[in-house]
C-alpha cells in the first residue's frame, strides 16, 4: 500500500540522483499523476522537472513536507498548486489560511533566495463561489508576496498543439539558450496543470 510516508521516503531517495536548480511542482492530490515525463518529452525537453507533489498535503503541512521533499533540490522555479485541500480553511479563517501559505513562502526564499515562486490557482469551470474565494486569497497572498501568479481557473485558453507549436518556433528562432534556463512561467502552468 502506497502511504504519504513512502512517497515522502521515495522523494528524499529520488533527490540524492536529482540534479538541482530545475524546475519543481508542489502541489496535492491531483497533481501526483501529472504525465511529467511525457509533457517535458513534448514541451521542455532540456529542461530538469521534478514533481512533489504529495495527496492530501495542505498549508498546514507544506512547509515541511517542502523541507523533506523539495528543499534538497535547490529549485530555480517552484509552481505552487496548494490549498485545494483547505478550502474549508480559507473560507472559515482566510487570516490562519494566508498565514500558512506566507510561512511556505518563507521557507522557499530562506532555502533560495533567488527561487522563482509561481502560485498556480484552481480551475473554476463551474464557477464555485467558494473556488473564486480561494483563487482571489491566492492572487492577494501572490500579489503581496511578489511571487508569480498564474490563473488557470478558466481551463485551458489554448490547445496543447498550439502550446507546442509557439514553443517550437521560438525554439527555431534560435532562442534555445535562453528558454533552457528560464521557461515562460505561466506556459508551463498551463501545461501542467490544465491538460488531462
Amino acid at each position: 500500500m502506497i502511504t504519504k510516508e513512502n512517497i515522502i521516503k521515495k522523494y528524499i531517495e529520488l533527490n540524492k540522483i536529482a540534479e538541482q536548480n530545475g524546475i519543481v511542482i508542489f502541489g496535492g492530490s491531483k497533481d501526483t499523476n501529472i504525465a511529467l515525463c511525457d509533457l517535458k518529452q513534448a514541451f521542455f525537453p532540456n529542461a530538469m522537472l521534478y514533481n512533489r507533489s504529495i495527496d492530501g498535503i495542505g498549508v498546514e503541512n507544506a512547509a515541511e513536507l517542502y523541507s523533506l521533499c523539495v528543499a534538497p533540490l535547490m529549485p530555480d522555479t517552484v509552481l505552487l498548486h496548494i490549498g485545494m485541500e483547505d478550502l474549508q480553511l480559507c473560507l472559515e479563517n482566510p487570516a490562519e489560511f494566508e498565514k500558512k501559505y506566507r510561512e511556505l513562502i518563507l521557507q522557499i526564499r530562506e532555502n533560495n533566495k533567488k527561487c522563482n515562486i509561481a502560485i498556480i490557482n484552481f480551475q473554476n469551470t463551474d464557477s464555485s463561489a467558494d473556488i473564486k474565494c480561494l483563487n482571489k486569497k491566492l492572487k492577494y497572498i501572490a500579489n503581496s508576496e511578489r511571487c508569480t501568479y498564474c490563473d488557470i481557473s478558466d481551463g485551458c485558453t489554448r490547445s496543447s498543439a498550439q502550446v507546442k507549436k509557439e514553443i517550437s518556433f521560438i525554439y527555431n528562432l534560435g532562442f534555445v539558450r535562453p528558454l533552457q534556463r528560464k521557461h515562460p512561467i505561466y506556459d508551463m502552468a498551463e501545461i501542467f496543470f490544465c491538460y488531462e
